[in-house]
C-alpha cells in the first residue's frame, strides 16, 4: 500500500492510501511510524478529513492538547457541522480548566467532564483514562465510580465494572 501511495497521482487518494497506512502502524502499535503516514497523509492532501480527525486523536493519546488544538481547528475549516468537530468543542475548554485548577475536588470535575466528553466521541480508552485520575484525586467521588463502572461494563469488562 505504500508503494502504490507513491505511485498514486490524485492527492485525495494519495492521501487516503497514507492514512490507511498509518492506522495500521498504530494498531500495532508503532506510534512514530504512525505519525509520519499522517503526516504524509496530511502533505498530500491538507484537508483529509479523517486523517485531521485522527491526528487529533493521536495527539490526545499522547496528552498534546495544544497540537490537537490545531488538529480541531483544520478539521472544523473543513467541515464544520460534522458531529466529530462538534464533539471536540466541549473538549478543549475542560483541559483549559483543568490546567489553571489547584483544587482537587474543581479537578475531579473537569477529569469527569473530559472523561464524558472523550466518551461521546467514541474513546472510551481515553474517557477511562480521565476517570482513573478523577479518582486518584478524588476516591470518594461516586459520579466518577458510576461512569468508570458505566464505561467498563460497555466495554464488556466485568469484573471491574
Amino acid at each position: 500500500m505504500l508503494e502504490a501511495a507513491g505511485r498514486e497521482s490524485s492527492a485525495s487518494e494519495k492521501a487516503y492510501l497514507y492514512h490507511s497506512v498509518s492506522l495500521s502502524y498504530w494498531e500495532l502499535g508503532f506510534r512514530s511510524q504512525a505519525r509520519g503516514m499522517l503526516d504524509r497523509s496530511l502533505r498530500a492532501d491538507s484537508t483529509f478529513f479523517p486523517s485531521l480527525i485522527f491526528g487529533a486523536y493521536c495527539v490526545l493519546q499522547e496528552e498534546d492538547t495544544l497540537e490537537a488544538k490545531s488538529y480541531f481547528h483544520r478539521s472544523r475549516r473543513v467541515h464544520p457541522t460534522h458531529d466529530l468537530v462538534r464533539s471536540r468543542e466541549t473538549l478543549f475548554p475542560h483541559f483549559d480548566s483543568l490546567r489553571q485548577q489547584s483544587l482537587p475536588a474543581k479537578r475531579a470535575g473537569y477529569y469527569l467532564q473530559i472523561g464524558k466528553a472523550y466518551a461521546s466521541m467514541g474513546l472510551s480508552e481515553s474517557a477511562i483514562d480521565q476517570t482513573l485520575k478523577l479518582l486518584q484525586e478524588n476516591p470518594d467521588r461516586t459520579e466518577g465510580l458510576r461512569f468508570l463502572g458505566e464505561l467498563n461494563e460497555e466495554k464488556r469488562r466485568y469484573a471491574p465494572a
